[in-house]
Parts: structure tokens; sequence; C-alpha cells
């Protein structure tokens, strides 16, 4: 079995997403054969266990080095390359919707990891409005997905 990781809030640095996928990567290797693959633009391609592939992207400016897939097409392309048997994705940007191309062109079971409370992020910065539509946003992607897991409290 092939898990591929796409995420563009993976950073060697780390964070709580590279913390939750490097533990997850060491869990893999001395407890299963899952072959693991990430995909993200803030790595270098290499590795074995787990397997790193960059997607090509844009920096963000201001956000901490982290950056932004150029369009879906590129790590639709790799997630294809990659020939996972489950993706799970870590964002709800363009690395959601390539995972959601993938799902229904080849019929891979994605899941969703929802890491961030996007719309308490949204409204102190956008106003009520706006968190009302990430909402939505997030609501209309999320139904997509086989299934979507969040931390616990």
């Amino acid at each position: 079995m092939h898990l591929v990781d796409i995420t563009m809030f993976y950073a060697a640095e780390g964070n709580g997403v590279s913390t939750y996928l490097n533990a997850k990567a060491r869990w893999l290797a001395r407890n299963s054969r899952v072959r693991h693959t990430i995909l993200s633009p803030n790595v270098d391609s290499g590795g074995e266990a787990p397997r790193l592939v960059r997607v090509p992207a844009f920096a963000l400016p201001g956000i901490n080095g982290f950056r932004m897939p150029v369009s879906v097409r590129a790590p639709a392309r790799l997630l294809h390359q990659a020939a996972p048997d489950l993706i799970e994705v870590g964002d709800a940007g363009h690395s959601a919707w390539a995972a959601l191309k993938l799902r229904r062109r080849l019929g891979v079971p994605a899941i969703a990891f929802y890491h961030s409370d996007l719309p308490r992020l949204v409204r102190p910065r956008f106003g009520q409005t706006a968190e009302q539509a990430t909402c939505k946003y997030l609501a209309h992607l999320y139904r997509q997905f086989d299934l979507v897991l969040a931390p616990s409290q």
C-alpha cells in the first residue's frame, strides 16, 4: 500500500502539521509495510521513509516561508505519478482540489485532516461575511472527501 500525504503546511523546521506527519512517518516505518510519500511545496525532493516530493510553488509573503502551489494541475500531476492507494490532505487549498481530482479520475480514496480553524483565523482579519463564506467553502470542499479527520481537544 502506498499512502501519500499532501499539504502546503509541511515544513522541515517543524510546526503542528510537520510534527504530526513526522510522527506518522516514524510509526509507519516501524510498524507497517506501508510506503509513505509526502508532497509539499516546502521540501526538497528525496528521502526514503518518507519519500519527499517538492510541489512547484511561490512564496507567501509574511507567512513563515510557506509556499502556495502555482496551480492545482501541478500537485495533481505529482499525485498521479506517485500512484497512491490512499491520499491524505492537510490543507483546504490546492492540495485538496488536486486530491479530489485524482479521486474522481481514478477512484483513489481521499481523506482530509482539518488542522486549523480557518473561519476563526479569517474573521478578525476580514470580518463576519468572510467568515461565513469560509464556512460555506469548507463545507462544500470537505463533503467531497471519503473521510474528514480533526484533532481532538
